[in-house]
């Protein structure tokens, strides 16, 4: 397909495509731009039927923009050539042990207001039952639309906890700087005073990622999600553990997927292998934790429980991680059986240390955990945790 056939501009020919939508009734922005080209990393761009995908899930809304959404986009773009090959190759698979296609670089992410409507209908571009669906589940065809979807949920989340945190509008001292630039449109008379006052230092989210055997197909998603939370919250803090930890904060600071995944591959991750959630965490403590005064931050943990190591350790460090942290998340994948019990070895010691365990292995859960951090934020700095 010759996507650039009416200009040298991928991202231009985007937004022109978005003109002739928002002509035939389409409810588009120029943040839509971006959140599309933040999903083209996750696609082979020289596949028609991915970028199709990637275009429909981020600039359609209703069932009846689906439906017209086809010919407006063979209107454009040209008439369907023959099908082309899917992803999810022996060769170039999404998933662990292979290599996420695209090559063009990400939009840097310059903190676009996401509203509570926009906010609410991330998800509202796919069929009910896709949201539905477990990553395990998914398709060949499916895997960049749910890959592009996770990455612009996190930006979102991110610029939602962002503005969570930003200081008041009124303060103790006036900056006269920004005063007096604000006083142009009143013709240089001080009608507005602006405000300054110290910023509150932010509290880090650590992220720590169970990436052994059992958790590859969800752990390449958070890691994707994981990605996208470094591009808008910088205080976000991310790890990858099985037998041992692995901070990776500064590879996601990447701007292509592809190479953070390419990075990682060098590193000494076991990946798929076995896990000893308190060797990792005894890590994270002594490395990360062990030298705050207080209790500080938001611990969420990604892992199904399954661990291998010593008991009587993880006990240990739960105790002392959970003395620095102001509260754990733990989301498990498992909790998707209808008879899900928290009974294996790293769930049954870790239960009482935890604030919130939640479910995590589709793209509704993974909204549902981003509406409890970002609950928990909110109240945490309006008196306390709900």
């Amino acid at each position: 397909m010759e996507l650039l056939r009416h200009t040298g501009n991928l991202i231009r020919a985007i937004s022109l495509f978005q003109r002739q939508l928002k002509a035939q009734g389409y409810k588009v922005t120029p943040a839509h731009t971006k959140d599309v080209a933040a999903g083209i990393p996750f696609i082979d761009i020289s596949d028609r039927e991915q970028f199709f995908v990637l275009l429909r899930a981020n600039l359609a809304a209703s069932q009846g923009e689906f439906l017209r959404f086809e010919t407006l986009f063979d209107q454009f773009w040209g008439p369907t050539p023959e099908p082309a090959a899917k992803i999810g190759t022996q060769d170039n698979e999404a998933l662990p042990g292979g290599e996420p296609s695209g090559s063009v670089e990400v939009m840097p992410a310059d903190g676009v207001a996401a509203d509570d409507e926009e906010y609410d209908i991330i998800c509202a571009s796919l069929e009910e039952g896709r949201r539905d669906k477990d990553f395990s589940d998914l398709s060949e065809s499916e895997l960049a639309e749910v890959q592009a979807l996770v990455f612009r949920l996190a930006r979102k989340f991110s610029e939602r906890v962002s503005r969570r945190r930003k200081i008041a509008q009124a303060g103790s001292q006036i900056d006269l700087r920004r005063s007096i630039h604000r006083s142009r449109k009143y013709g240089g008379e001080l009608v507005e005073l602006s405000y300054k006052k110290k910023k509150p230092k932010r509290e880090p989210i650590h992220l720590l990622l169970d990436v052994s055997g059992s958790m590859d197909v969800y752990g390449f998603f958070f890691l994707v999600f994981m990605f996208g939370l470094a591009k808008c919250l910088p205080e976000a803090r991310s790890y990858l553990f099985s037998t041992h930890l692995t901070p990776v904060s500064n590879y996601l600071r990447e701007n292509q997927f592809q190479e953070v995944w390419r990075s990682l591959q060098h590193e000494q991750v076991n990946w798929s292998g076995g896990t000893n959630i308190g060797a990792s965490l005894e890590q994270f403590y002594n490395d990360h934790l062990g030298r705050q005064s207080a209790a500080q931050g938001v611990l969420i943990m990604v892992s199904d429980g399954w661990d291998r190591g010593s008991p009587r350790k993880l006990n240990e460090v739960m105790q002392l991680v959970r003395q620095r942290v102001r509260t754990i998340f733990w989301l498990n994948p498992l909790m998707s059986a209808d008879n899900f019990q928290p009974t294996c070895q790293g769930m049954s010691i870790s239960l009482p240390y935890l604030d919130h365990l939640l479910p995590f292995h589709n793209l509704k859960t993974l909204k549902e955990v981003c509406r409890a951090v970002e609950s928990y934020e909110q109240g945490s700095r309006g008196g306390g945790a709900p």
